[in-house]
């Protein structure tokens, strides 16, 4: 295979030439161009110098002319770099039409996007030839090579008509919902009422002391979901077949105490675990119980999922303090959580899918008289209230007063924190111990 060396293979000098003279020479289309490329797209230095002086000048409300480009570049000592004033006379001298400029940031990106994948697959190599790990190499490629090749154009700035333009799209499709929900309904109504669905680009925390039920709530809300749409969920404490066999209990009303004492209701038990297993290999649910996952084992398996199935709606995590970091070298807990958590959101926001991160709180909340947790209880967890969208509670009473009859089998989801609605409000369940099921007390 032929080798991309020479120089007219790197990049297209006219294509270059051609943009820069426009932007010092048609100014109704600098807000255009300087919205659609970055100065990296531009293989010559000389040029990259160029662009970010128009960029400068347009940031600062001023003209981009030959003049004002030149006393700025002079002002930087950058003026000489470029080739001197000869240099930008030479770039309006040739200027010929702005009417073609979409075509030239075209190639301009083709081009850009060239280089950057030749940087990626050399750097791939030298790692491969250092004998790093496999997987997070094709990680990291796969991520990076995405993240240019999906690139858009965008302004920095939004104007409130798009906002508009949004918010009437999202009544649109609440009024057309079957489900009533602008997001992925949840299965448990008073949730979807005050949530109106997990909806994309939100982190929703779901915070409990262990033993309250956490993962297997968010269990039945990714099975539930998974029925019609694409979910992951990470499970970094329990592995596949633990999962699945917590599952299969709750489906089918037995477990493995049952098959052991029961042996006159064997068959009938081995039936209900058959019929219950079908059902889970029907759902569009896949489990990752890689107890290593960090951000990028995240958005890899995103990609994999669009990739794989065409689209990846909904990210469970089990939970959000056993994601590793990154970077190895960090070993500070409460970065690492922030750092994960800002990372989540963010995921959340680029790829518009919906987020539950599961979250355990400390256990000084226990020293408290009244245990039920508050949004102080994630203080020390790094920067999760202020990440999530919405922050929601479990909280079983019996756990601590076992012999309250009152709380016995009952169970509380307290919705804490909610950036689009209500707070403060308290969704009541039925909590079958047996089962671990959690099933929506009716009012």
């Amino acid at each position: 295979m032929e080798q991309v060396n020479r120089i007219e293979d790197l990049y297209s000098k006219e294509a270059e030439d051609n943009i820069l003279s426009i932007l010092m020479v048609d100014d109704s289309k600098v807000s255009q161009i300087l919205s659609t490329l970055k100065s990296f797209d531009f293989y010559q230095k000389s040029h990259q110098f160029i662009y970010k002086a128009i960029e400068d000048l347009h940031k600062q409300g001023k003209p981009t002319d030959t003049v004002s480009v030149q006393e700025l570049l002079k002002f930087n000592g950058e003026l000489d770099r470029v080739g001197g004033n000869s240099k930008l006379l030479e770039l309006v001298d040739n200027y010929i039409t702005s009417k073609n400029w979409e075509q030239l940031t075209k190639i301009i990106i083709k081009f850009s996007k060239l280089r950057y994948l030749m940087n990626l697959c050399r750097d791939a190599i030298t790692r491969l030839e250092n004998k790093e790990d496999v997987d997070d190499i094709a990680g990291t490629l796969s991520i990076k090579a995405n993240e240019i090749m999906t690139r858009t154009s965008h302004t920095d700035f939004i104007g409130l008509d798009t906002g508009f333009s949004e918010f009437w799209d999202d009544v649109e499709i609440l009024y057309e919902s079957e489900t009533g929900t602008l997001g992925l309904p949840t299965g448990i109504k008073g949730l979807d009422n005050q949530l109106s669905g997990l909806i994309g680009g939100k982190m929703y925390l779901l915070g409990a002391r262990p033993s309250m039920g956490k993962s297997a709530l968010a269990q039945q809300i990714a099975e539930y979901i998974a029925k019609t749409k694409q979910v992951l969920f990470f499970s970094l404490e329990m592995s596949t077949k633990e999962y699945t066999s917590r599952s299969i209990y709750r489906r089918s009303g037995f477990n493995q105490e049952h098959l052991t004492i029961q042996k006159d209701r064997q068959e009938e038990i081995l039936q209900a675990f058959t019929k219950a297993g079908d059902e889970l290999s029907n759902l569009k649910l896949h489990i990752i119980d890689d107890s290593n996952a960090t951000l990028k084992t995240v958005e890899k398996n995103i990609l994999q999922c669009k990739q794989q199935f065409g689209s990846c709606d909904l990210i469970v995590i089990d939970y959000l303090q056993l994601m590793e970091p990154v970077d190895k070298r960090i070993t500070d807990d409460y970065k690492i959580v922030t750092d994960n958590s800002q990372g989540l959101k963010k995921l959340a926001r680029k790829y518009n899918i919906p987020i539950l991160a599961l979250c355990q709180l400390s256990r000084n909340l226990e020293g408290r008289a009244d245990k039920r947790p508050i949004l102080a209880d994630l203080r020390d967890s790094g920067s999760l209230e202020q990440d999530a969208d919405v922050v929601m509670f479990l909280y079983r009473d019996e756990i601590y007063n076992p012999t309250n009859a009152f709380s016995r089998g009952k169970a509380d989801l307290y919705i804490a924190k909610n950036r689009a609605g209500r707070r403060g409000v308290n969704i009541r369940f039925i909590f079958n111990a047996t089962k671990v099921e959690f099933t929506e007390e009716l009012k």
